[in-house]
């Protein structure tokens, strides 16, 4: 957890393409790269890709993710922005490929697509 509750430890969370990003938590810290898509206002809809340096950082990263998407999912005010799109708080999904992590608050279709695609380029099995 993100004591100071910002962002699920995971900083800039709505910033995209940042190389270096510090991802700390109170469990631990790591860097990765970072490449985040978001509708800026008029959907739920957000994506990241982040490539994580070092191997041994996997685990604080995807926790630092799997935070930042905690915090958004229990924020009822946030909830509250797009009525009728709660589902894709509620079905956010973290996968690691890899020294890669990817999450997606997306529809199902999108982020199926999205988990797919990224699977395929890095051509993991």
């Amino acid at each position: 957890a993100d004591n100071a509750g910002s962002h699920g430890g995971l900083f800039p969370a709505t910033a995209p393409e940042r190389t270096g990003v510090f991802v700390i938590t109170n469990e631990g810290e790591g860097t990765a790269n970072a490449n985040i898509r978001f509708t800026g206002g008029n959907s739920f809809d957000e994506y990241g890709i982040l490539h994580v340096k070092n191997e041994s950082d996997v685990a604080t990263v995807k926790k630092a993710v799997e935070d930042y998407l905690k915090e958004k999912r229990e924020d009822s005010l946030y909830r509250s922005y797009f009525p009728g799109e709660e589902f894709k708080l509620d079905e956010a999904e973290v996968k690691v490929y890899g020294n890669y992590i990817v999450y997606a608050m997306l529809d199902d279709a999108n982020r199926n697509f999205l988990f797919t695609s990224v699977k395929n380029l890095l051509l993991v099995a």
